[in-house]
């Protein structure tokens, strides 16, 4: 399994919610761009902390759901922490390897944000963000291009194609 070089120590996980605060203008816009509206169902990848699937669960509303993955389980337990205490009872944290975990084919939107430039083989996460859509979902990453690989997905998901 790959590691998040920078960890998740105290310090680090506080880093990453200040970064968050920074990201959070422009991770609205994304999320309402893609069409997030109340009642949906959304799926973090890579949720860290929490940051991308509170402001999700916020936006689908009471009506809505959201799984955050996450494989840290200092991080996991982290956000849920911060979920019980802004009163969010629409949104569950799992831990697991994100790109290992299946989903079952019924959320509206896949979510990850910085996670793809963390990965080794970002192909087998955008194929595990597949299966959790039905099949007018949605897949949405935010991320930072550092001069390298570019991979770009285009929908719907079951003909997907790659440019390198």
């Amino acid at each position: 399994m790959q590691h998040y070089v920078l960890g998740h120590s105290n310090r680090e996980l506080r880093r990453l919610m200040l970064q968050a605060d920074n990201l959070r203008p422009i991770t609205t816009r994304l999320l309402r761009e893609i069409g997030l509206a109340r009642g949906m169902r959304v799926v973090d990848l890579g949720c860290g902390a929490g940051d991308v699937a509170m402001l999700a669960a916020e936006m689908v509303g009471p009506t809505g759901a959201v799984v955050g993955i996450g494989r840290s389980a200092v991080a996991i337990a982290t956000a849920r922490e911060r979920a019980r205490a802004a009163g969010r009872a629409n949104i569950e944290f799992v831990e697991g390897n994100a790109s290992e975990m299946t989903g079952a084919g019924n959320c509206d939107l896949v979510v990850g944000r910085y996670v793809l430039v963390q990965k080794s083989d970002p192909v087998a996460l955008i194929r595990a963000a597949a299966t959790h859509l039905r099949p007018s979902g949605a897949v949405a990453f935010h991320e930072v291009f550092l001069l390298g690989t570019w991979w770009f997905c285009r929908f719907p998901m079951k003909t997907m194609r790659y440019v390198v």
